[in-house]
């Protein structure tokens, strides 16, 4: 096995096992209820001490959009680098699937301030009057994630070019 496939297969697993750890982290923060309890810090102080455990679950609902675009993303990550494993440097779908990753990377990037707002929407749904929470917020990590996503976009285009060239360089040997 060549060097080229066995870096393919070390980050293709390693692409999974980061995925495993965010469904892990993900359903720890909702499943332990001390870590719970810490995430849900500041809701609590605001909504004297209580939120409605359907808040909680509706919450969690909102944060799984996330959890799944990320999903799919890494997974078409991991995709993208099961391709090299045949050692060939310009697999035929490289292009199309690492371009597929950075549109999911791009959603998420989209959609995370939504899936924020919506989350603290849920989380202070039942709170009193005056006490419901509609916050919009773009991070850093947002833009940067959005540029990473172009960045992705943009090699995948390329990508898709080099297989053409090398598949017209095979042709003339």
């Amino acid at each position: 096995m060549n060097s080229l496939a066995r870096y393919s297969l070390l980050l293709s697993r390693a692409t999974m096992v980061a995925m495993a750890i965010c469904f892990a982290g993900y359903a720890s923060v909702w499943l332990v209820p001390s870590w719970q309890e810490a995430f849900l810090a500041s809701f609590l102080v605001r909504n004297g001490g209580m939120i409605a455990s359907q808040n909680k679950i509706y919450s969690a609902l909102v944060g799984a959009i996330g959890l799944t675009i990320l999903s799919v993303a890494l997974f078409r990550v991991a995709q993208f680098f099961n391709l090299y494993r045949s050692g060939h440097p310009f697999p035929a779908n490289a292009g199309f699937t690492l371009r597929s990753a950075g549109q999911w990377f791009l959603a998420l990037s989209l959609c995370g301030p939504l899936i924020r707002m919506a989350s603290v929407l849920t989380l202070t749904l039942n709170s009193g009057e005056g006490q419901r929470h509609v916050v919009l917020s773009i991070s850093s990590t947002d833009i940067l994630l959005a540029l990473l996503s172009g960045l992705l976009l943009m090699i995948g285009m390329i990508l898709n070019e080099a297989h053409k060239v090398d598949q017209e360089n095979r042709h003339f040997l």
